[in-house]
């Protein structure tokens, strides 16, 4: 499926949005991640610390309601998390560099070069 804007008359393709999902539990601590959004799913992969990665990319829709979930699994710890969500990421994050924390997810702040823009992870269960 192919995503489209519309300006002026003038149609033309989305940018795409990469993603990178970086393990940041600590020692010992491997991430086990299952993204997907309504059209695709990644399935599941680990992520190793410290140097595992998960990236993947896409056109976001047409519509703007692109969203992409994660759940996250290591020990005996299961999360999950929007981690695309148009309306919050595009079109600033055409690249979007997370790192996996205890307390939530924690996007790259390109202005400061850190891992601080940081949520909290979703309540409801999957």
């Amino acid at each position: 499926m192919t995503s489209f804007d519309s300006v002026g008359g003038f149609t033309f393709l989305r940018k795409r949005a990469y993603i990178k999902i970086f393990n940041d539990l600590g020692r010992g601590l491997d991430l086990v991640a299952h993204c997907k959004s309504d059209d695709d799913d990644l399935g599941a992969q680990l992520i190793k610390y410290p140097d595992g990665v998960l990236q993947f990319n896409f056109r976001p829709n047409a519509k703007g309601t692109t969203l992409f979930y994660c759940k996250f699994n290591w020990s005996n710890v299961s999360l999950w998390f929007d981690i695309y969500v148009f309306d919050r990421d595009h079109p600033q994050c055409s690249k979007c560099f997370w790192k996996v924390r205890p307390a939530g997810p924690c996007k790259l702040d390109y202005a400061s070069g850190e891992y601080d823009i940081c949520y909290p992870w979703n309540k409801q269960s999957l």
